[in-house]
């Protein structure tokens, strides 16, 4: 009788050993399930060209307008691009910025997904030559963005000076001194881009109209300070003549005074006296 229960305790748990991981794999319970989604957003339009080999002079004592040229392509075509967001700038050190403004970039060119962009900039006669760093800016109708600035602008060489008194005038009677130019000062303007270190002035005899006589071109002196003759330099007749002091830096208001004074010859007759030649001044880089 041990021996039979024994036996059946031992089948009893044989069964149960095998029957109870079959129960556990088992999951009663119900199936879910979840969403996979990925989303393509717009890709930014990119800048391929900025034309670089645009140069140009400013002009002479005012503004130059130029045209830089870009080309952009968007994957979503060309009606994407948002022309009315493009902006250019050139920079160099030191310098003024020179900027567009709303209205200057225009489209010149679509095709499929690319267009032609042109930019309108506006530059100042003093404006330094040398090399100018072109940045770009675009953006697509989604806000998304792109910019370049590995173009290079050449600002070419502006060589000029502008007298605004076109004619000195002076009077007196024979044997006066240091009498003054009704012109006094004579103003020099910097009309262009370049830093003039020195000033030199080439002056010519003057010769009666009516009779022969003259007045030497060493008769007369100049000066930056305001000063009588004595205190300046005396011209000579067609040679040129450094100016003491003077000197034109490029700039916005880049300008220098020269006052011009006379000894008039004692015995010399009444009358109206002329250079032949036009003086010359003449500043040096």
């Amino acid at each position: 009788m041990k021996r039979r229960t024994l036996s059946l305790l031992i089948f009893l748990a044989t069964l149960i050993a095998i029957t109870i991981p079959l129960i556990m794999l088992v999951s009663g319970g119900d199936t879910d399930s979840f969403t996979a989604n990925v989303t393509i957003g717009s890709a930014a339009p990119t800048i391929d060209w900025v034309n670089d080999s645009v140069n140009a002079s400013p002009a002479e004592g005012g503004t130059r307008i130029i045209q830089i040229q870009f080309n952009v392509t968007d994957n979503n075509g060309f009606a994407d691009i948002n022309t009315s967001a493009a902006y250019m700038n050139i920079t160099r050190p030191g310098e003024t910025t020179r900027e567009t403004t709303g209205g200057d970039c225009y489209s010149t060119f679509n095709a499929s997904n690319i267009q032609v962009i042109e930019c309108n900039i506006t530059i100042s006669w003093y404006d330094e030559e040398g090399e100018w760093v072109i940045a770009v800016y675009i953006a697509d109708n989604q806000g998304n963005f792109s910019t370049n600035d590995t173009s290079n602008f050449t600002m070419d060489t502006l060589d000029a000076v502008a007298v605004i008194e076109d004619a000195l005038t002076f009077s007196g009677t024979p044997g006066q001194s240091d009498q003054a130019a009704q012109e006094n000062p004579l103003n020099i303007n910097n009309t262009g881009n370049q830093n003039y270190t020195k000033i030199n002035i080439t002056a010519y005899n003057l010769t009666g109209v009516a009779e022969s006589d003259t007045i030497g071109a060493s008769a007369f002196a100049v000066n930056v300070s305001g000063g009588v003759a004595g205190a300046g330099q005396s011209l000579v007749h067609s040679t040129t003549v450094l100016i003491t002091d003077a000197a034109l830096d490029r700039g916005a208001t880049a300008t220098e005074e020269l006052y011009f004074w006379v000894d008039i010859p004692s015995g010399i007759e009444d009358d109206e006296y002329s250079a032949g030649t036009n003086w010359e001044i003449d500043p040096t880089v």
